[in-house]
C-alpha cells in the first residue's frame, strides 16, 4: 500500500481493523486516512452499504 501517494482506510470497527488502522497511521498520517467515521455505528462498510437508505447512499456518492 505504501507505493501508493494515498490509501483511504475502511477497515472493520473491531479490535483488528483499529489495530491495523493504527499501525497504517503510525507509518504515515500523510498517505493513510482512516475513512471508518463514514460507518462508525456499523461492524464494517459491507454492514453500512447494506443498510443506509438508497436516498442516503446517493447524496454520499454526489458529495466530493
Amino acid at each position: 500500500m505504501q507505493e501508493h501517494a494515498h490509501v483511504h482506510l475502511y477497515l472493520d470497527n473491531d479490535k483488528t481493523g483499529q489495530k491495523f488502522t493504527e499501525l497504517a497511521l503510525a507509518l504515515d498520517k500523510q498517505t493513510f486516512t482512516d475513512e471508518r467515521r463514514l460507518y462508525q455505528q456499523y461492524n464494517d462498510l459491507n454492514h453500512w452499504l447494506t443498510h443506509i437508505g438508497q436516498s442516503q447512499r446517493q447524496q454520499l456518492m454526489q458529495k466530493p
